[in-house]
Order: structure tokens, then sequence, then C-alpha cells
């Protein structure tokens, strides 16, 4: 702590007393500070009232009180003079040697006197302290305290104005310090004097710091209060106002005395009040966001905090945990675009930064975070596909949560939307670039999928193009067909199913030929079906072929058969089939003669006859095979068919692979009887029985059922010529 010292000094006269009251005065004049300090002073007296001299000398000493900081440190002490460093008048003797308490002064022993006296100090260097010179009739005894000194003689004196009495302790003497020309007590210069007194900048924003300056007359130490506040020895201090103000300034010198200065004036502008306008507190994952701010007539945006400091007009932190940032004024670029557009990153949260200024040129800022809300993820489509104009849709697999919004290059929506987990599809209809939106439907973010180029192709189409009467024909096996042609559009070939064998169909330039010769008999129900690459659904045509048999002796008929059939009420069942009655039809051309083997009468292949004019509905009719297959669907109407040698075998021995012979004979069981057989060249009446099967053996001939009077045995299968008439039963399935 630095040390300030106060001068001020007293005298007192040490005298010889005689007659009425003389008056003895010290004038303090002043005092030099160092290394080798000394004080100055002057001491006189007036001529008694009487004339008569009282007083002809006087002792001086000297006491200081130290300063420190402006404040006295401890009590008065006695100096020590080392020397008489001047005398204007007197001479000054010592009869204590010095350095010593005090020196001993011879005045003029009549009347008035007046001397000027300058004496040195010791153990007072580099100090500050207050001083004062006094007077005694004698020297203090060693034994007493400092500055008490007992005053002797009489008549009483003044000493300084006061009556010194004998026997009277008189304290210090301490009174009086030294006086200026202003009147102030101290040290020389007496009067401070404010040479500068500033406010620095004068003008300022609220929360900024202004700086008050002084400077002053004041040699050595001085000190300072400003705008009422505490002294301190700082010439300079710092304030941060809320509203223009005027400061004034005091100042104080070591003795004491104080100036003020006019006030100072600091004009304090107000800051912007920055804000966001509804800002989100939250957006999408890549979504574009523009954030407007108020307050202020420019502004600064950032998304970096770079060489920021903490906002010292903000407190606390944000949820994150972040300190609020104060954008310093190198970092911005100020326009009057009050409005900030950002993308959201992938994650996380993004701060954004305002930094507005006013025209005042103030400052203040502000930010807001906004957290991202994730994407839904995006469906993956292939790069480029080919559709069929009549179930063009695009295919890709969902979320559960999301829907899904089809979109063209034009970013038009095209059709509903969609929703839902797994394979979805949505349609469209021409040929073109899409891409798929998918929104969560909880967060309304979307996200885009890959584009993809998308071909629409037109579906196959197939029309016949020969005569109509192709597509149903009936050819005799070994017969070539008549071409049956369709043409294709918007195909690449054509595929052929359910024709006979030896028919085939081929594609070529659009136009697809059925041909061939069949080479087995029945009906045949083909299809033509168009193959394509666009995942179409392929076009379909479709047509009978009828394959008659061509065989020796079995020449197709066309015969009018009258009614046809077996009675529906009579049946019979054995090893799960159920046989017909007999059956019969009422033609009755070429008849054959009496059950009695008469030959008169030609058979016809194309013909059936009457084994008994008295028992054809007993027996039955006999039937060429030829006659059996070509009007099969007469003689036996769905359900009922035609048994094949397989159905006889299981008929017989109950399992369709089995045809071993039987050894009891059929006659007369299960509607089945000796009905003789008739050849090409008439009819006979042998007890026997045959019976056809719809199964061929070669082109000559087919199996029958057969069994016998002679042998008692029943045959599943044996082989007759297709030429010959042979009893029919029809069967079908035991439901």
């Amino acid at each position: 702590m630095r040390k300030i010292f106060l001068l001020s000094m007293l005298s007192l006269a040490s005298m010889s007393v005689w007659g009425q009251a003389q008056v003895v005065q010290v004038e303090q004049l002043s005092a030099t500070y160092g290394a080798n300090p000394t004080v100055t002073f002057r001491v006189y007296w007036t001529t008694p009232p009487d004339g008569v001299r009282h007083l002809d000398s006087v002792w001086l000493f000297v006491d200081y009180l130290l300063i420190e900081n402006n404040a006295p440190v401890g009590d008065w002490t006695p100096a020590t003079i080392t020397g008489v460093v001047s005398v204007s008048d007197g001479t000054p003797s010592y009869p204590v040697a010095l350095p010593y308490r005090g020196f001993y002064l011879q005045g003029n022993p009549a009347g008035a006197f007046s001397s000027t006296i300058a004496v040195a100090l010791d153990g007072l260097a580099n100090a500050k302290f207050n001083w004062c010179a006094y007077a005694t009739d004698y020297p203090p005894n060693a034994t007493e305290a400092a500055g008490h000194y007992e005053l002797h003689g009489s008549p009483p004196f003044l000493i300084n104005g006061v009556t010194a009495e004998s026997s009277k302790t008189y304290t210090g003497g301490c009174i009086t310090v030294l006086t200026d020309a202003t009147g102030c007590p101290g040290i020389p210069p007496a009067q401070p004097v404010i040479t500068a007194f500033e406010a620095t900048p004068d003008t300022i924003c609220a929360g900024d710091t202004i700086t008050l300056m002084a400077a002053t007359n004041i040699v050595g130490a001085a000190s300072y209060s400003f705008n009422g506040g505490a002294w301190t020895t700082d010439n300079a201090a710092t304030f941060t106002p809320s509203a223009t103000t005027n400061y004034t300034l005091y100042i104080r010198n070591i003795a004491g005395c104080t100036a003020t200065a006019a006030p100072a004036l600091g004009v304090v502008h107000p800051r912007p009040e920055p804000s966001f306008v509804n800002p989100p507190d939250t957006a999408c994952a890549g979504s574009s966001v523009t954030l407007t701010a108020t307050g202020g007539s420019s502004y600064c945006f950032t998304q970096e905090c770079i060489n920021c400091i903490r906002n010292p007009y903000e407190s606390g932190n944000d949820e994150e945990g972040a300190a609020h940032c104060y954008i310093l004024p190198t970092q911005c670029s100020y326009t009057p675009d009050s409005t900030y557009t950002l993308v959201m990153p992938e994650s996380g949260s993004v701060t954004v930064w305002v930094r507005v200024i006013n025209d005042n040129g103030c400052t203040d800022s502000i930010s807001t975070t906004i957290k991202v809300r994730a994407m839904p993820p995006a469906p993956v489509l292939a790069a480029s596909a080919t559709y069929c104009a009549s179930s063009a849709a695009i295919p890709f697999t969902g979320v559960a949560g999301y829907s899904y919004q089809l979109q063209d290059n034009m970013l038009q929506g095209v059709g509903a939307s969609t929703f839902g987990a797994g394979l979805l599809t949505l349609p469209f209809a021409a040929s073109g670039t899409y891409t798929v939106v998918v929104t969560d439907d909880a967060t309304g973010c979307t996200a885009v999928s890959n584009a993809q180029e998308a071909t629409v192709e037109a579906a196959p189409n197939i029309i016949l193009s020969s005569a109509v009467t192709t597509t149903s024909q009936t050819v005799a096996k070994g017969t070539a067909i008549t071409p049956v042609q369709y043409t294709t559009t918007n195909a690449t070939g054509a595929t052929l199913t359910g024709q006979p064998s030896g028919v085939s169909g081929s594609w070529t330039s659009n136009v697809y030929t059925i041909s061939g010769t069949p080479t087995v008999t029945g009906t045949f129900n083909y299809t033509v079906t168009t193959t394509n690459s666009n995942g179409c659904p392929n076009a379909t045509a479709t047509g009978t072929i009828t394959v008659n048999l061509a065989v020796i002796g079995c020449i197709p008929a066309s015969l009018n058969l009258g009614t046809v059939g077996f009675s529906s009420t009579t049946t019979y069942s054995r090893n799960g089939l159920i046989i017909s009655s007999p059956v019969t039809a009422t033609y009755c051309n070429n008849r054959c003669g009496s059950f009695d083997g008469d030959s008169g009468n030609d058979f016809k292949a194309d013909c059936a006859w009457i084994v008994s004019a008295g028992t054809a509905g007993f027996l039955g009719r006999l039937f060429s095979w030829c006659m059996v297959m070509q009007y099969a669907d007469q003689l036996c109407p769905s359900p009922w068919r035609v048994p094949t040698k397989e159905d006889h075998c299981r008929l017989v021995n109950g399992d369709p692979g089995i045809c071993t012979t039987l050894s009891e004979s059929f006659n007369g069981k299960y509607g089945y009887f000796y009905t003789g057989y008739a050849s090409s060249s008439g009819c006979y009446s042998y007890m026997k029985g045959y019976y056809w099967s719809s199964t061929e053996n070669n082109d000559s001939s087919a199996y029958c059922l057969y069994f016998d009077f002679a042998s008692g045995r029943t045959i599943p299968q044996t082989t007759r010529s297709k030429a010959y008439g042979h009893g029919l039963r029809c069967v079908r399935d035991l439901e």
C-alpha cells in the first residue's frame, strides 16, 4: 500500500512572561518531502501593551503524524531536528547539541520580533506526514509524553490565541494547521484543481462499459470519488449503466482539500430485443426451414458459434446444455433481410443464432434450436421396368405406419396413395419416370425413392383369321385337319394345349397356325395362348377337334337311332361300379330274324338290330364298335360312360389292373345275358355274350367282355372285329 503523509505546523513559544499578556504567533509556511525533508515556519511576537519587553527567547520544537492512504497512522510523535537550515532573524543556539528535539532562538530583546526559520528533520525520508512547530519557555523533560508540554511564566501570555497559564498542561498545540491563501489546510499545493474529466466512450449501448478518466494538478497522492462512490487512489473507474447518466468527480489531496468537476454525460442507447417469429421446435430431416427474425434494422444469421463468448444479456442454458452464444460483431455481415433458410441434417439438431442491430448501432443476439425428425425409409425401386397397360403398377415393399404416393417427373401425384406392410403396388397408365413418396403418418415427414423408368406396353391379343368353321372340326383318325389360323398383336409367340396327338401349332410374323393329322380318337378342346415379355396377361383362343375312328369296315354313319337309352330305375352294381340296364334304340332297319341264328339278313356296319323282336327290351340291341364310339354320348349320356377294358377288369376281379378269367358266367347276372352276336354276314345265336368296351386294340379290333355257356367262365377282355355287332352296358362310378 502506498504511504501518504500530511504535514502541518504549529509553533508554541517557550517564554519568560512579565506584565500583561503578550501574543506569540506561529505561521506555517511550507514543507519539502523526499530524501531530506524540511519544514519552514515563521515565529513572531508583538510588542507588549505596556511597551516593556516581557519575551526575549523561545524554544522551538516540531511534532509529526504519519499519513498512509490519506489516513493518519499512529499518534503525534516528536521529530528529531538535525539542523537549522536557515533563519531570517534572531540567533539560534544549541544548549543541547543537534540532532535534538528542539533548539533555542534568541529574539529581539525590545518589542516585536519576527523570524522565518527552516529546519531539517531526521527519520522521515520519503515519507508523508502532518507536522506542527511550537514553542515553550524551556525544553521538555525526556520523561514527558510526546506532545504534552508544561508552560511556565507569570503573568499569563497567549500562544496561538490560547491563554497559557502557569502549571497548566497544554496538549500538542497542533490545533491550528498550515493554512494557505485559500484557507485550505494541508500541504502545498493546498487547493486541488481538476484539469480533465471525461467519459470514454461518451455514448454506449445498454450493458456496455463506460470508463471515466480524471486528471488533476495534485502533486503526490490524490483521492478520487466517482459519482459519490468510495474514495480511491485510481484516477479511472468503469461503469455499466442501463440508462443515460451524468457522472460527477470529486478529488481530495492529502491535506483533505477537495474539488468537484462538472458532470460528465454518458449516453446510453437501448439494445434491440431480437426474437424469432414462431420458430419450429422440430423439422424433418432434409427439409428446408425458413426462420424470420424481428427486433432490429439489420440481421446476421449463423449456424456456428465460432470464437463466441457467453451472452452477457442472457442467462441459463438451453435444454441441450449448450451455453447461449454472444455473436461477436466482427463475425457478422449485417443485411436488411430478416429471413434465414437452412436445410435440416439427417439427425441431431440445429441451433441458429441471429444478431440484430438497431438504428443506434446497438446489437443483441438470440438463438433457437430445431430438433431433427427422422425421415421415413424410402422404398427401393427397380431402375427400369416394363408393364402391361391393363395392369401397370409399380411394386415395392411397404412398412407399417407409412403411406405411399406415386409421383411423376413433374412432381405431381399419380392416383391414390396406399399404405401397409409387405408388397405394395401403385398403378399408373403411361410410360414415364416415376418415384414413390413415403410419408410418416405420425410426423408428416417424407422421403422419396429412387426414380424408375417405366415403360407401358399394350396387352397381347389374338383373333381368328381362318374360317369360323375351322374352330370346330370333326375328322377321322389319320385324316389331316383343315388348318386353323389366328392373328396376334403385342405378342412374342403363342402356345397350343389340349390338341390331339399329331396336331401342333406354329407362330410366324404374328400368325399362329394349327395343323396336322390326328393319331388318336376323341373330342379335343384346344387352347391357343399368347406369350409376351411385358408381364401382361396373355390372350387365349379356343376350339374343338373331334377325331373319329377310321378303320376297315368302320365307316362313319349318319343315322337316326331313334329313341336311345336304358331304364334309369333298373341298375346293377359290382366292385364299385354301377351297371346300366340293357341299352336300346328304336332304329328298325335291317333287323335280324328271330333268335335262331338266321343268317339271311346281312348285318351292316352302320345299323343296329334286334336280336329277337320280342326280346329287344330285355336283351338290348347289338351295335358295331364303330357305332358305339360314334354315338357314345347318346348311348351312354353323362355321367354314364362306355366302359373301358379296365372297367371290365374291375367289374370282374375288383381291380382295374387284374384282368384274369373268372370261373363263372355273368349270364343272368348284373344285367348281362347271352345275346349272341352278329358278324358282317349275318346274325348268330350262340350261347355267348359279348359286350363292347371303348378300348381299341388296333385299327380293326377292340376289347370286349366275354362269357359263354360251354365253359361257364367270364373273360374281362377279349378282342373282336369292330364290324361285329355286340351288346352294350353303360357304367359309372358308385358315389
